[in-house]
């Protein structure tokens, strides 16, 4: 659903903030129709309050309303999962325990291990 990269302007997320009852409601429903078992929440967007509250409000109530068993992943941009960024404080501390797995986008570019120091799986240098 785009991103926040240069040159992307699809701002599709928008139109589902303020919604999040709607969105977890119609997401339990294809889950359950397709015999699914979670919810994957790929997010690669600058990260804001009104984001914070949907991906909190979301995961809770997938949480509550999925069947016993079902799984609920976040898939942020690495650079989101650092102490002091939004996602981290105000998401990851607050609603983590209601994540299955957190599978950070290590493959955007943010970190470029052989320009960064490892090549072919050991530390340069």
């Amino acid at each position: 659903m785009g991103g926040s990269w240069d040159g992307d302007v699809n701002d599709c997320w928008e139109y589902c903030y303020g919604k999040e009852e709607k969105v977890v409601i119609r997401l339990v429903q294809i889950v359950n129709n397709l015999g699914l078992d979670g919810v994957d929440i790929d997010f690669e967007y600058d990260i804001t309050p009104k984001v914070v509250t949907f991906f909190n409000q979301v995961t809770i109530g997938l949480k509550n309303q999925l069947t016993e068993g079902s799984e609920i992943t976040h898939a942020p941009l690495e650079p989101d999962i650092t102490p002091g960024k939004m996602y981290y404080d105000d998401v990851l501390t607050v609603i983590g325990d209601h994540l299955d797995f957190l599978m950070p986008q290590y493959y955007n570019g943010y970190t470029r291990p052989a320009m960064d120091g490892v090549v072919g799986g050991r530390r340069a240098g």
